[in-house]
């Protein structure tokens, strides 16, 4: 999800800018139009996030997958376990 709102940012961009460049309002239209659907993505993402912070569960899917969904499923565990395998961790000095 996160990665949609920023893929959907850069389309952004990229449609105001090509209205910027011809001034055609077919453009600022299209902009318009994607900055609504960026907007939507964003308070989905921010509100996904918010919920599964307060109820540590996931409450509205994020589309995550290996490290980041292990992550959140087995806890803190699974990430310092998966930090001592590291190429510059050592156990002991």
């Amino acid at each position: 999800m996160p990665a949609a709102v920023l893929a959907t940012t850069a389309l952004r961009y990229a449609t105001t800018g090509a209205h910027e460049i011809t001034a055609s309002p077919a453009w600022r239209e299209v902009a318009g139009v994607v900055g609504l659907a960026l907007c939507a993505l964003a308070v989905y993402a921010a509100l996904a996030m918010a919920l599964e912070d307060a109820r540590r569960e996931t409450v509205l899917p994020l589309g995550r997958r290996s490290f980041g969904a292990s992550s959140v499923e087995r806890g803190l565990d699974a990430q310092v376990e998966r930090l001592e395998r590291e190429a510059g961790v050592r156990e002991q000095l």
